[in-house]
């Protein structure tokens, strides 16, 4: 797991009445941002899901089901190392903008994106493409 770093990006709920807080996209290494992950509030705090969609069992119930699993054995089925560390980083930045809505600065999420222009890096043989704004990104 030293070899992952985990950031995110976090899009408030304006309304934030219900359980539902946030929509969360998790960057892994700043390679890979898998969308759609979700910070609640129940019982015993903040806590995130992970995306899913719903569908139906071979009996024909409605279930939902997970779209992000994280392999990892665990004695007792609960969220391994790995899945711990992304959920973690994805409540710090939650946090994070809860405790400075009113400040302009970058969090942590983009503060290490490493390109202050918001350009993405180049890849060899192509050019930078412009990093999309907020408002592009169909979450």
């Amino acid at each position: 797991m030293s070899n992952l770093n985990f950031t995110a990006k976090i899009q408030p709920l304006t309304n934030g009445t219900g359980n539902l807080k946030a929509f969360a996209t998790l960057i892994v290494n700043d390679i890979v941002a898998i969308a759609n992950f979700r910070v609640m509030n129940g019982e015993n705090g903040l806590w995130v899901a992970p995306p899913s969609h719903k569908g139906t069992d071979a009996q024909g119930n409605d279930k939902w089901y997970n779209d992000v699993l994280f392999f990892e054995d665990t004695e007792d089925n609960r969220r391994g190392p790995v899945a711990n560390a992304a959920f973690d980083a994805i409540l710090a930045e939650y946090e994070r903008g809860t405790s400075r809505k009113t400040s302009t600065n970058p969090g942590k999420a983009q503060a290490n994106r490493g390109n202050p222009t918001g350009n993405r890096p180049a890849t060899p043989g192509r050019r930078a493409a412009p990093a999309p704004a907020d408002d592009d990104i169909p979450w």
